[in-house]
């Protein structure tokens, strides 16, 4: 994925599908919902590459995840890219739970 499709929707349409794929797992008892959760968004394109996960921390409506979990003097890393993938991931951890969390409460309804 580069350039154009490193959009707004093309973010949310991955932080969809990665709820799906977890909702499959815990349906088919094959994990734990934290498991799973963390299975789908772990290692996702949008926090593993610099440019990607620089878009995941402005597309994400969890940006302050890590800080919320972490507490603010817990940024480490000897880089930007480092950092910044660092952050990423916890966003879209966030965000992937979020979704899955109003899937699940949809279902319900």
């Amino acid at each position: 994925m580069s350039g154009d499709s490193d959009t707004y929707t093309s973010y949310w349409k991955s932080v969809d599908l990665a709820v799906l794929c977890a909702v499959e797992s815990v349906d088919e008892r094959e994990q734990e919902e934290g498991e799973a959760l963390h299975e789908a968004a772990d290692g996702a394109y949008w926090v593993i590459y610099t440019h990607a996960a620089a878009l995941t921390m402005q597309y994400s409506d969890n940006s302050d995840a890590f800080w919320e979990s972490m507490g603010g003097d817990c940024v480490t890393g000897e880089c930007w890219s480092e950092i910044v993938c660092k952050l990423a991931a916890w966003a879209h951890m966030a965000d992937v739970r979020d979704r899955y969390e109003r899937f699940r409460k949809e279902e319900r309804a």
